[in-house]
């Protein structure tokens, strides 16, 4: 015996429709349609929570920095420079240590507009890619990325809970090596190895510091960790295919939205740098404002103290 549903199909005039923008009309082979108005405000919520979630985590502690001394690399644009409005708001005395003395001249204006306190905020010409312009400012501060740490490192351990971040990337992972013989050999370049190499030096930098430290003394209070702030929507794209003029025009939208802004890029940045969670916790990748885990080519302790001391040779610290 065979089963037969039946579907009862009825229309209404428009006259005696309940309420209008709403089809009730059903028939086979037909469904009902959802009002304009209501797909409209379903559209505009997904749209909204879609961007919420791609903002990625943020960080709320009501944590304060007065008396405290930051020094952010990079700070004239991008992620260091939403990282030190966020640390000056919030009392620190911040160094933006910038290689382009106007476009940090121009960035402390815009930082004071949004109110920063000015005199808290010091510019020093630092050039990351000058050993001299690193050693310069570290003299003065008294006794700059590898080389700065190594030479702020005395004074930094005489801070109380001293922290040092190092902005690294999820990229650190497709990295293949670090050891200088396969980087600066030739017949090893690839193009799309460099950045991420960089990023994965950092976060083993920051797991040997972390282990030669805790060795010398294991109560220290001086902490280092390395961060990855997402995918933004930063200044690095000026030397992308992305900002080519026409192409800028087009795909700009496209990559504002699915991007984080240097705001939401400083969060992870800023939980480290402030939160009671990580007083104590050191050696470690973050993302999200919570610990990940690193690439197991980063948590290789003998790789991490060869590049140790290859970077200490590098900069002439080597003992």
């Amino acid at each position: 015996m065979q089963t037969r549903i039946s579907v009862t199909t009825f229309s209404l005039k428009q006259s005696q429709m309940p309420f209008r923008g709403f089809s009730m009309v059903s028939d086979e082979g037909y469904f009902g349609s959802l009002s304009v108005p209501l797909f409209g405000v379903l559209t505009c919520a997904s749209i909204y929570f879609l961007r919420r979630h791609l903002k990625g985590a943020q960080f709320t502690e009501h944590v304060g920095a007065k008396g405290k001394i930051a020094l952010v690399t990079g700070a004239s644009a991008g992620i260091g420079k939403q990282t030190a409005l966020e640390l000056n708001l919030r009392g620190a005395t911040v160094y933006m240590l910038c290689r382009d003395r106007t476009k940090s001249q121009n960035a402390r204006i815009e930082l004071t507009k949004l109110g920063c306190d000015p005199t808290k905020l010091v510019l020093k010409d630092v050039d990351l890619a000058s050993f001299a312009t690193i050693r310069k400012f570290a003299d003065e501060i008294k006794y700059g990325h590898f080389l700065l740490t190594e030479l702020l490192l005395p004074l930094i351990k005489k801070s109380a809970n001293g922290r040092i971040i190092n902005v690294s990337s999820s990229l650190h992972k497709t990295a293949d090596n670090v050891d200088t013989s396969i980087v600066n050999n030739k017949k090893h370049f690839n193009i799309s190895m460099p950045y991420s190499r960089s990023k994965l030096a950092q976060v083993m930098h920051a797991r040997e510091l972390t282990r030669r430290l805790r060795t010398k003394d294991p109560g220290t209070t001086v902490t280092i960790n390395a961060v990855h702030p997402g995918v933004c929507f930063t200044e690095l794209m000026r030397y992308t295919i992305f900002s080519q003029k026409y192409i800028k025009y087009i795909i700009s939208p496209l990559l504002w939205f699915f991007m984080k802004t240097d705001k939401d890029g400083a969060q992870t940045t800023l939980y480290v740098a402030l939160s009671k969670n990580v007083e104590a916790i050191s050696g470690r990748y973050f993302g999200e404002c919570k610990e990940h885990t690193p690439s197991l080519y980063s948590l290789d302790d003998a790789k991490c103290n060869i590049l140790y001391n290859q970077s200490l040779e590098a900069v002439k610290l080597l003992e």
